[in-house]
């Protein structure tokens, strides 16, 4: 559901990708909860195991990690998106003609291209 100038709209999902942004008071790593107010220690532990710096405060370890996490849902949106690209791209492929059209045909065709004709 949408919200829509102060409406609930019913949007169907089938087919479609619906992404939540994740909060940004809370970060996830390796099945742990971390906030602001994390130990230090639990935030360079997960640092590390983002391979991200370990360096700073725990206000820049906190920022770091979110960062982190921001770019991997942009990652991971980006890539859904180029994956329905490609399912939706399609390849021409050009019809055998057994008797191509006259000279004349086909300059009369490429003005406007209609009607298709083979």
């Amino acid at each position: 559901m949408c919200e829509g100038q102060g409406q609930l709209i019913k949007v169907p999902l089938e087919g479609k990708l619906v992404f939540s942004p994740s909060p940004t008071d809370m970060v996830l790593v390796n099945g742990v909860e971390l906030t602001p107010e994390s130990s230090l220690q639990a935030l360079r532990t997960a640092l590390t195991f983002h391979f991200l710096s370990t360096s700073g405060s725990k206000s820049k370890c906190f920022t770091r990690l979110l960062n982190h996490q921001k770019q991997q849902e942009l990652e991971i949106i980006h890539a859904a998106s180029e994956h329905y690209q490609s399912e939706l791209a399609r390849v021409p492929k050009a019809v055998d003609l057994k008797v191509p059209p006259s000279e004349e045909e086909q300059q009369l065709h490429n003005l406007s291209h209609l009607p298709y004709a083979p």
